[in-house]
């Protein structure tokens, strides 16, 4: 049983000048209090195992329409045991330094923004890795066009951004 105290156990009584009267519960008694000790005879055996969870998003990463030039914050929470290491990826590169990879949250700050692009939340641990995506499109004016990978529409036709 984990966590729980093995042992067999004696009590016995002792008065407030350390004389030992008994063993049973407490009382009270006209000389003064008496207390109960419990003393335990077998070595005490405390359980060790460690609880150990893969890691799982808590807080998945959401995706944004933004204007040419705006900025946006994504925010990636995971959870696990042992706690997860989060990082941001845009295709095949790293966002994130390893040296600098934050446990358990990460916040992406993009800051004028001028293409649409899938952003990748990697949690990972020794249990196992998992993946999020958020996309963050840019759109023209007001929902009439949109930029995906430096190519831009607007109204149906190609443009440039």
């Amino acid at each position: 049983m984990t966590g729980a105290l093995w042992g067999t156990a004696r009590s016995e009584w002792s008065e407030h000048d350390g004389h030992t009267w008994g063993t049973g519960p407490g009382f009270i008694s006209s000389s003064g209090w008496f207390s109960l000790s419990v003393f335990f005879l077998l070595p005490l055996c405390v359980s060790s195992t460690v609880r150990r969870v893969a890691p799982r998003f808590s807080i998945l990463p959401v995706s944004h329409e933004i204007m040419p030039g705006g900025n946006v914050n994504i925010t990636c929470v995971a959870v696990g045991s042992p706690m997860p290491y989060v990082k941001w990826m845009q295709g095949a590169e790293d966002l994130t330094p390893e040296d600098d990879m934050p446990v358990g949250r990460n916040v992406l700050e993009l800051t004028d923004v001028k293409d649409s692009a899938n952003y990748t939340c990697v949690a990972m641990s020794s249990l196992g890795v998992i993946e999020a995506v958020a996309q963050i499109t840019v759109k023209l004016g007001m929902s009439r066009g949109f930029c995906l990978r430096g190519l831009c529409v607007c109204m149906g036709e190609p443009v440039t951004a």
